[in-house]
């Protein structure tokens, strides 16, 4: 019964999907989904997407400039709705001094951006799956004392490369 209850759900997913309406993703944190997030989140994909002449966007880095502003909660929201609308989205927590993505969609925290950069991992135990339809994550990864000189490094654009191939 529980195969059926769920083929049902995804199937008016899709259907919703395919008539334009916003699909609300799977509870994530404690992110509260209102219908001003839902149109908020419709609204900045449809803004960057008219910035990018071929509507082709393949990386959009978020950033803030303090702690606690809330960077974390609106990339996870705008990510699980790219993902929820059909997109294929990967999401990289590059915050090495504070992550929090990782919770957020209750993956581990090792085998993430650090590891990678550092040779301690592979691109394949990086990428870790969630909840979401279409959404997969590289968390932050173990602690490192200079995280900087890791985001500065060439690894870092070379796993960016290597990923935009993947899910571009």
């Amino acid at each position: 019964m529980a195969k059926t209850i769920e083929a049902l759900r995804k199937a008016d997913e899709e259907r919703r999907h395919l008539a334009g309406e916003f699909v609300s993703p799977p509870k994530i944190m404690n992110l509260k989904w209102t219908p001003q997030v839902e149109v908020e989140n419709q609204r900045l994909k449809h803004s960057l997407l008219r910035i990018i002449p071929e509507g082709n966007i393949r990386t959009i880095l978020f950033a803030s400039c303090s702690e606690g502003e809330g960077s974390s909660t609106v990339v996870a929201q705008f990510a699980s709705a790219l993902a929820s609308g059909g997109e294929k989205v990967l999401l990289t927590d590059a915050n090495l001094r504070n992550p929090s993505l990782h919770a957020a969609f209750n993956v581990g925290r090792e085998n993430g951006l650090t590891d990678l950069m550092t040779g301690r991992t592979t691109l394949i135990r990086a990428i870790k799956e969630t909840k979401v339809s279409n959404l997969s994550i590289i968390s932050s990864g173990t602690p490192h004392p200079n995280p900087l000189a890791l985001l500065e490094s060439d690894s870092l654009a070379s796993h960016l490369a290597e990923l935009k191939g993947i899910f571009g």
